[in-house]
Order: structure tokens, then C-alpha cells, then sequence
């Protein structure tokens, strides 16, 4: 079983806000551990869903900032992303 911790860190990728909140109770979730493995080897893509001033204030490093409420607008764009998408809130 993977080890969870105290930031969640949760795989997704929704169409719309209605169905993101459904959406984020069935997703994976992964230790840092393993965000750590997949980014050494430029497997992930990190989003940090917090608001635009949480993120100036720290992030992960490599991470983008698209605030929950505009992930919808960023679905067919992920779509097309080979890579992991990993989207944190802490």
C-alpha cells in the first residue's frame, strides 16, 4: 500500500467544477516519495491548485499554478499531456 501523508496530493483530471468534487473522492492518491520518483525522471506535471497568492508565497518546485476553480478550462490541454498529472492544494 502506498504511503499517504499529511499534503494530499491527488491525480486528476476533470471537464467541469460540477463533476470535480465527485471526481476527487475516486482518484488515486500517492506519497511524495513517489512525486519525488516521477519528477526526477520528468514524469510529472505538477499542479498547484491553491490561490494565485498562496502560490507566490511557495510552491513545489517545477510546479504551475491553476486555481480549482479554473482547472475546467485546462482539461483539453491535459488531455493531449503524456505526463502524470499530480495536482496538490498545500
Amino acid at each position: 500500500m502506498r504511503t499517504r501523508f499529511a499534503a494530499i496530493l491527488l491525480i486528476t483530471v476533470v471537464s467541469s467544477a460540477a463533476v470535480a468534487g465527485q471526481a476527487m473522492r475516486n482518484v488515486p492518491r500517492i506519497s511524495i516519495d513517489e512525486v519525488k520518483v516521477l519528477m526526477a525522471k520528468k514524469q510529472v506535471v505538477l499542479i498547484d491548485v491553491r490561490d494565485p497568492q498562496s502560490f507566490r508565497e511557495g510552491h513545489m518546485p517545477g510546479a504551475i499554478n491553476v486555481p480549482f476553480d479554473h482547472i475546467p478550462n485546462h482539461v483539453d490541454q491535459w488531455k493531449k499531456e503524456k505526463r502524470l498529472l499530480v495536482t496538490y492544494c498545500a
